[in-house]
């Protein structure tokens, strides 16, 4: 995801990296929504439909909340910028979460039943 939004903010000029960023993203979308499916099952296998249902309901609400906020950030920084920025904070997570599996994810463990 941070791939198609750096590339995006980057070269928003060209319109063979305008596809490449939405063939990426299409990609990292579908998978991203897989792995959450799969995830939430192993993490709460007694109330998985409960648990993706608030993952989607947040999802749900990010995406009405995220436009705000882009809005109202653009006229100050610009939307490549936004872009960059946004794709950063998005690496950032990707690697907070393989640093957290390759731990054992000890801590999301010891809170279960």
């Amino acid at each position: 995801m941070g791939a198609a939004l750096a590339l995006l903010g980057l070269a928003s000029s060209s319109l063979i990296a305008v596809v490449a960023s939405a063939c990426i993203f299409g990609v990292g979308y579908m998978t991203g929504s897989a792995v959450l499916a799969v995830w939430t099952a192993e993490l709460v296998p007694g109330r998985a439909g409960a648990a993706f249902t608030a993952c989607l309901v947040v999802g749900a609400v990010s995406s009405v909340a995220a436009p705000a906020v882009a809005g109202a950030v653009i006229p100050g920084v610009g939307l490549g910028a936004l872009l960059v920025l946004t794709a950063a904070v998005s690496g950032l997570c990707g690697v907070a979460l393989l640093l957290h599996g390759s731990s054992g994810g000890a801590a999301v463990r010891s809170t279960g039943p």
